[in-house]
């Protein structure tokens, strides 16, 4: 899992995410605990299709 904590973000601005990003989602950390995912714009979007296809496939078996 690619990670990294909140206050590193603070310190180092969205760039020390951006090096990361590379690599796949970056799980940002906030007392230890993954709090937030940050993906690039494609990955979101390849998500969102899916989801719709996902919903589309189970609708066409509905009827």
């Amino acid at each position: 899992m690619n990670t990294i904590a909140s206050s590193e973000i603070k310190r180092r601005g969205i760039g020390a995410v951006d090096e990361l990003l590379g690599n796949g989602p970056v799980h940002i950390l906030r007392n230890n605990t993954p709090d937030y995912v940050v993906l690039t714009e494609e990955s979101y979007k390849m998500i969102i299709d899916d989801l719709i296809s996902a919903r589309l496939d189970a609708s066409d078996k509905d009827i």
